[in-house]
């Protein structure tokens, strides 16, 4: 069976999205599939450069580069020479995880007669189930979903909690979990601490509020306990946590650094012995698979993560981390929770190191080509 699929990203770029469609390939190359991923690009070199600045110089997936300059936000070009490639080219099935890309996947699916799926990374068909108003911006998602979605051949969701909303919403649709996968599992981990948090994803004030644990640090006895973050996309996100972190007198404890991978993020997360994910209790957080979970699981690295519904899905309380209410009671509890009892800390190093290995991207790949393939999947 041969796949495209296309990634509504572009490269060079900072989204989290863009890192999950390379590692997605990686998965799918690593099964041996027929696969190819369509990218945006800017410049020429740029395949040369994903393969050395992602892939570390090593066999990469094949990546159809399409160059298309952006016309503010809008991606119609890269849209519209995406088409005409998957419209020329023989394919037996398209994934596409892009939420504008919708009426134009279902023109083809027309046209070429082939299979399309959508791979949603939201829920935009109900806005009343948002924590608060649809923005303006955002308004043509519940648009282009409620119009389109029930024209597509099946959706892959990254949590059950999101395809349980997209089973009920479009029954007549075939809805498939793939959770979001791991990278290969680094190894178990062995004490002595560094008394580092690390915390490695997105730095969005309103949906991940690391004040809450950095008030946590303040308030636990330890006063070594540092936090180091990776994944600030721009200035104002490490002006943001440094204000914090000063307003609580402890800027000599926090460091901030900007979106890495590779290289530079392995080299980052080996400085760190206990992972947070503290993620705001909103709509979106609790649909999700947070890519910052399966970061620490692949860095065998034990974490404290907020109790909310996707996270729960994935992996359990006391297992592979600590799950904890969003209190800084909560928190201030765990991390001391963390640091004192050491075999305790190596032994959900290796759950971590397990989980990885289960939800693998290969394994992520595998579940998603079934599907297509018209195979049940448990």
């Amino acid at each position: 069976m041969r796949i495209a699929y296309l990634s509504g990203n572009r490269w060079p770029g900072r989204e989290p999205g863009l890192s999950f469609s390379l590692h997605n390939a990686r998965g799918f190359h690593g099964i041996g599939a027929d696969f190819t991923l369509i990218l945006s690009v800017a410049g020429k070199d740029a395949l040369a450069d994903i393969r050395e600045g992602f892939f570390r110089g090593g066999e990469m997936p094949r990546i159809e580069a399409i160059s298309a300059p952006m016309a503010g936000r809008s991606r119609f070009l890269y849209y519209a020479r995406a088409f005409h490639h998957l419209a020329t080219t023989p394919y037996d099935a398209v994934v596409f995880r892009a939420l504008t890309f919708l009426p134009w996947a279902v023109r083809l699916k027309r046209l070429k007669k082939v299979p399309v799926w959508f791979e949603a990374h939201d829920f935009w068909s109900d806005p009343d189930l948002r924590d608060e108003p649809v923005k303006k911006s955002r308004r043509r998602h519940v648009r282009l979903e409620r119009r389109w979605v029930r024209h597509v051949d099946g959706i892959l969701c990254v949590s059950e909690p999101q395809a349980e909303l997209y089973r009920r919403t479009y029954p007549n649709i075939p809805v498939v979990t793939a959770e979001t996968g791991c990278k290969p599992p680094q190894g178990v981990r062995r004490p002595p601490f560094t008394r580092t948090l690390g915390y490695v994803g997105s730095l969005t004030e309103t949906k991940y509020p690391l004040e809450l644990v950095m008030r946590a640090m303040r308030e636990q006895k330890d006063d070594r306990v540092r936090l180091l973050c990776v994944g600030a996309r721009y200035e104002e996100q490490r002006r943001w946590l440094e204000r914090e972190a000063e307003s609580l007198g402890i800027s000599d404890r926090v460091e901030v650094h900007g979106w890495s991978h590779g290289a530079e993020l392995l080299e980052l997360e080996n400085r760190m012995d206990v992972g947070v994910a503290c993620l705001a209790d909103m709509f979106l957080n609790r649909i999700a698979s947070p890519l910052k979970v399966l970061e620490y699981l692949a860095a065998g690295l034990p974490f404290v993560a907020s109790r909310l519904g996707g996270v729960e899905r994935l992996v359990t309380d006391g297992v592979e981390g600590l799950l904890v209410e969003n209190t800084v009671e909560g928190w201030a509890a765990a991390i001391e929770r963390m640091y004192a009892d050491e075999a305790a800390w190596c032994e959900m190093s290796a759950r971590c190191v397990e989980a990885a290995g289960r939800l693998s991207w290969e394994a992520r790949a595998r579940r998603i080509e079934q599907a297509l393939a018209g195979e049940r999947v448990a």
